[in-house]
């Protein structure tokens, strides 16, 4: 015959409540404990339904306002000034810049409508996501045996890891046109020039 043990409780050494059951949820670990999984166990969730806080955090989406007037054929930092969401305030409108306090590999993803005012000009446009001011994703959109048009619309990601203090990422775009303006596309609320980015492993 098995042994049954009926208890409500289980306290640690301390009176702190490890293991606890009440109206019918039951509560594994008390304030700042860490739950270990060793290595070899399955936890299996299989048919279950998961509450709680969100796993892929901080996480933010942003996007340019306003078109934005930049200096032809020249490496410019993207003013992404309009948040869709910011999970945990990490990212600043005023920098541009996403700095993450939580150490972890982050997917990041930019893009950018890159613009000339004047068909048939478009020569060259680059989207660059940057780690700390040094490029670590780098894509072009290249016209210049054939201008054609005066829009270019790039897009690019990349994963990188973050120390979870100090490490910032930000955007910055370049438009090369024959002749006239050269602008980052934006607007109050289409999405034309946007970045974004996610925790996915942790530290």
């Amino acid at each position: 015959m098995a042994s049954i043990i009926k208890v409500d409780d289980v306290q640690d050494a301390a009176g702190n409540n490890i293991i606890n059951e009440s109206g019918d949820v039951i509560t594994i670990g008390a304030s700042g404990d860490t739950i270990d999984i060793p290595s070899g166990a399955t936890l299996d969730a299989t048919g279950a339904t998961i509450t709680g806080a969100l796993t892929n955090t901080p996480a933010f989406a942003a996007f340019l306002g306003a078109d934005q007037t930049v200096t032809d054929a020249t490496d410019t930092v993207a003013a992404i000034n309009t948040e869709i969401f910011d999970s945990d305030s990490d990212y600043d409108t005023g920098t541009y810049r996403f700095t993450p306090q939580v150490a972890g590999t982050y997917f990041l993803y930019a893009g950018a409508q890159l613009q000339s005012n004047t068909v048939t000009t478009f020569n060259l446009g680059q989207l660059y996501i940057r780690k700390n001011g040094t490029k670590i994703g780098h894509l072009w959109n290249d016209a210049r045996s054939n201008a054609n048009g005066y829009s270019k619309f790039v897009s690019i990601s990349t994963v990188m890891i973050a120390n979870g203090s100090t490490d910032y990422f930000d955007v910055m775009g370049y438009v090369d046109a024959t002749s006239g303006t050269t602008f980052f596309g934006g607007h109050a609320t289409e999405h034309r020039t946007v970045f974004g980015g996610y925790r996915i492993i942790g530290a």
